[in-house]
């Protein structure tokens, strides 16, 4: 299922400017890879970066709940990334892979084969692990 969006959603979350470019960004098919994942959609958008900004956006039955992208854009509401992936999934659904959510793709793995895969995601991110040191503390020490 995809997520309950509309232009006027990303309209009402954007500037008129931003509005524009992330239509133009979606226009221009600088999306890539958007992944559907239970109330998780993920995309890579090419910008002036020399690596593709990425995208996180979730979503409850009724709105966008929650949305961040990598890029610097601080400046109010959503950034013209975040729309632009939006707006190509809601111009050209087909293009949304649909995949498992990731709690379906955990939940058959034993502990032994998370710990693998944790040092896996870490060897190839390795600031995956300031994250981890952060969150694996106790509450009244964060």
């Amino acid at each position: 299922m995809l997520p309950p969006i509309s232009a006027e959603l990303v309209r009402l979350n954007t500037t008129d400017k931003v509005f524009q470019r992330a239509k133009d960004y979606a226009e221009g098919r600088v999306v890539r890879d958007p992944i559907l994942r239970g109330n998780m959609l993920t995309a890579q958008v090419d910008g002036s970066d020399w690596q593709p900004y990425r995208v996180l956006i979730t979503f409850d039955a009724h709105t966008v709940t929650e949305a961040s992208c990598t890029c610097p854009y601080d400046w109010g509401g959503w950034c013209k990334h975040i729309g632009a992936v939006l707006l190509t999934v809601l111009a050209r659904p087909g293009e949304t892979h649909i995949s498992e959510p990731i709690d379906t793709l955990l939940d058959d793995l034993s502990g032994r084969q998370l710990r693998q895969l944790l040092r896996d995601v870490i060897a190839q991110h390795p600031d995956v692990l300031e994250t981890l040191d952060v969150l694996l503390q106790p509450p009244s020490a964060r």
